[in-house]
C-alpha cells in the first residue's frame, strides 16, 4: 500500500506509473471508485505521454465531456453499435484522427471508423476505470485509489485483477490513517454484500491469514519499478465478500508464490 500526502500526488504517482506501462496491452489495470478521479488519471496519462512523444495531440478527437483524444492513446467504447462494430467497455488504440473529429483506432485484431458524433457520446480515454469498467480483466499489475467512495466489492475487483502485483493507493495524513480508509472501504457496502453469510463460509475452508500490510510513503525506492508490490493485509476479507470461492483461493496461492 502506497500513502500518499494529497490527492493531486496520488494522480501524479498513479498517471507516472500507467504512462511507463501504457503501451503494453494486459500490463496494467487501475480502478478507481468514481468517474471523476478516472479522467483526472486519464488526462494525466495523456499530459505525460504527449510529452514523451508517444501521444500525437496535433489533431485531437472530443471523447466524453470534450475530453481530448490523442493518436496513439488508449481508448474505450462505452456504447454498442452494431454500424460501427464496437461494444460497450472494449479497449482500442487510437491510429488515426480525422478532420472532422472521426477515430481510425485498433484493437482485438479489428480496424474501426468511429464516427465523431459516436466519439463525443461514448468515447473515453481508457487508462483508468470504475470497477465495473475492470470486472473480469486479468492482467500482469494492477493499481488500486482507495478513497472514501471506494466499497468492499470496488476494493475486491481492482485488488485481484493482477497476476503478480496488486497495489493500493490511499491518500492519508499517515500510515494509520491509511489502515483506517482500508478498513472502512472494506465494510462499506457489506450489508449488500451479505458479508456474514460469506464471512462463516470463508471461516469454514480458508486458514487464517499471515500477510502483514506493508505501507510504504510515496517516493520510497522499491525494486522492479513499483511503489510496493504486496498483497494486502485484508485479502482474506475481501474474499469472503466472494464466499471464498475456489477461484479466488487459487489467484491468492497463485500470487504468493509469485511474490
Amino acid at each position: 500500500m502506497v500513502v500518499h500526502p494529497s490527492h493531486a500526488r496520488a494522480v501524479d504517482a498513479i498517471a507516472a506509473q500507467v504512462a511507463r506501462c501504457a503501451g503494453g496491452e494486459g500490463a496494467l489495470a487501475v480502478t478507481v471508485a468514481t468517474n471523476s478521479d478516472a479522467r483526472r488519471i486519464n488526462r494525466a496519462v495523456m499530459d505525460l505521454r504527449v510529452a514523451a512523444g508517444v501521444v500525437d495531440d496535433s489533431r485531437v478527437a472530443a471523447g466524453v465531456g470534450g475530453e481530448r483524444v490523442g493518436v496513439g492513446d488508449r481508448i474505450v467504447t462505452r456504447r454498442n453499435s452494431t454500424a460501427i462494430g464496437v461494444a460497450n467497455r472494449e479497449a482500442w488504440t487510437v491510429e488515426a484522427v480525422g478532420v472532422e473529429g472521426d477515430i481510425v483506432a485498433r484493437g482485438g485484431g479489428r480496424r474501426v471508423r468511429i464516427p465523431a458524433g459516436y466519439a463525443a457520446a461514448a468515447v473515453e480515454l481508457g487508462y483508468a476505470a470504475t470497477d465495473y469498467g475492470n470486472q473480469g480483466v486479468t492482467v500482469d499489475a494492477s493499481i488500486t485509489w482507495v478513497s472514501d467512495a471506494t466499497t468492499a466489492g470496488g476494493l475486491y475487483v481492482g485488488a485481484t485483477r493482477g497476476r503478480y502485483a496488486n497495489v493500493l493507493h490511499v491518500v492519508a495524513a499517515d500510515p494509520g490513517a491509511a489502515r483506517r480508509c482500508l478498513v472502512a472501504a472494506m465494510g462499506r457496502d457489506r450489508a449488500d454484500r451479505g458479508l456474514d453469510t460469506a464471512r462463516a463460509r470463508a471461516q469454514t475452508h480458508a486458514h487464517p491469514p499471515n500477510t502483514a500490510v506493508a505501507v510504504v510513503p510515496a517516493g520510497t525506492a522499491v525494486p522492479a519499478g513499483w511503489e510496493q508490490a504486496v498483497v494486502p493485509a485484508g485479502w482474506r476479507s475481501m474474499a469472503e465478500l466472494d464466499a471464498a470461492e475456489a477461484e479466488v483461493e487459487a489467484r491468492y496461492n497463485q500470487q504468493m508464490r509469485a511474490l
